[in-house]
């Protein structure tokens, strides 16, 4: 495996964007949270977070607690979360904090356009629920009857 790095970057005022890759040790983890911190010290408080952990090979399992932490973390600024994975560990990792941070708005995604396209809705509905139109067609505003 691979060791642990990360990368924090931010593509706005509103948008943070971290990614974790290699074998992730709470180490890792730890000084991710001290850069995202000075990252968010003055960002708004509907910040969009993007965790990217597609390039994850493995962790130790107290690199979860380090996770947990860190979301604690973004969640102080973030009114979204979206947690990007594609492999067997990133996917257990986002699982993982998903479940261990309750209260916050958080989701997992296979893949970072779904991620981006979800957080880019934020200000639109913040609890996840969308609106459904009917599937039903109208002819003259009146319900067509089914076949049969």
């Amino acid at each position: 495996m691979g060791l642990g790095r990360y990368a924090v970057t931010r593509r706005a005022t509103d948008w943070l964007e971290v990614t974790l890759e290699g074998d992730i040790d709470p180490s890792v983890v730890m000084s991710c949270e001290r850069e995202v911190r000075a990252q968010i010290v003055l960002a708004p408080s509907n910040l969009h977070a993007l965790i990217n952990l597609c390039g994850v090979t493995g962790y130790r399992l107290e690199a979860r607690e380090s996770l947990v932490s860190l979301q604690r973390c973004i969640g102080e600024k973030a009114s979204q979360s979206g947690y990007v994975a594609d492999t067997a560990p990133g996917r257990a990792l986002a699982l993982w904090v998903i479940h261990n941070t309750q209260g916050q708005l958080v989701r997992s995604f296979m893949r970072a356009g779904e991620a981006a396209e979800w957080l880019g809705a934020a200000d639109s509905a913040q609890s996840g629920v969308r609106e459904v139109r009917s599937t039903r067609r109208t002819i003259n505003g009146r319900k067509r009857r089914a076949a049969g």
